[in-house]
């Protein structure tokens, strides 16, 4: 997969969970969200690799974008 589609990917995968920040904080702040970006289908956990392991189960062979509710990223580098 080349950098463009990459790049085009992530920017779709970013407006998806844009829309759904604000229906998704109240309950879910701080969890990790999965999004397939063809759907929009997302699936919501505490941590990346029970969330993976759901998304893969429910969209097999989908390609998914994690993102940490309320949060600038993913994972916290200390």
């Amino acid at each position: 997969m080349n950098s463009a589609v990459v790049s085009k990917q992530a920017a779709k995968a970013r407006r998806l969970y844009r829309r759904l920040e604000s229906r998704l904080l109240p309950e879910h702040r701080g969890q990790v969200v999965a999004i397939e970006i063809e759907s929009g289908a997302y699936v919501v956990g505490d941590d990346e690799l029970e969330v993976a392991r759901q998304a893969q189960a429910q969209f097999p062979d989908k390609l998914f974008y994690f993102f940490r509710i309320g949060e600038r990223a993913v994972h916290k580098l200390r």
